[in-house]
């Protein structure tokens, strides 16, 4: 398996997992005739930042034991969630009313959820083709 070509896919993937949620954000938007372009600028800047930095984390640790694939899983979740807690803390102190800090919290939480579900979908993916590689 080329490893190289994989984080390209997986980091290409992401990125556009994160168009297709603003594209989509943008339309409930304007059904619910709301507001949402800095809840969506917020919910993407994280995912951008998220797949980007996960993709070098991924490089790096290829580099230094690509055997270990399940290891640099549980520690990139660690590390998505290490990254989302100075959002949210964000979020908190920059929404003026509780209305606005929720609206924020939920498009988060539904970026957030989206790529954790890409991640583990990627993921299972990739074990399958090194089960099937090895057997």
């Amino acid at each position: 398996m080329n490893t190289q070509k994989t984080i390209t896919k997986f980091i290409s993937y992401g990125l556009l997992l994160t168009i297709l949620l603003c594209a989509i954000g943008f339309g409930v938007g304007r059904l619910l005739e709301t507001n949402l372009i800095w809840p969506l600028a917020a919910a993407s800047s994280y995912s951008v930042l998220a797949v980007m930095l996960y993709g070098l984390c991924w490089i790096i640790f290829s580099k230094m034991s690509s055997s270990s694939l399940t290891l640099f899983y549980m520690a990139g979740l660690l590390l998505r969630m290490m990254l989302a807690m100075p959002f949210l803390l964000a979020i908190w102190k920059l929404s003026e009313t509780y209305d606005e800090m929720l609206t924020y919290v939920i498009v988060f939480f539904i970026f957030y959820l989206a790529e954790l579900i890409y991640n583990v979908v990627f993921f299972i993916g990739i074990e399958k083709q090194n089960n099937k590689i090895n057997n």
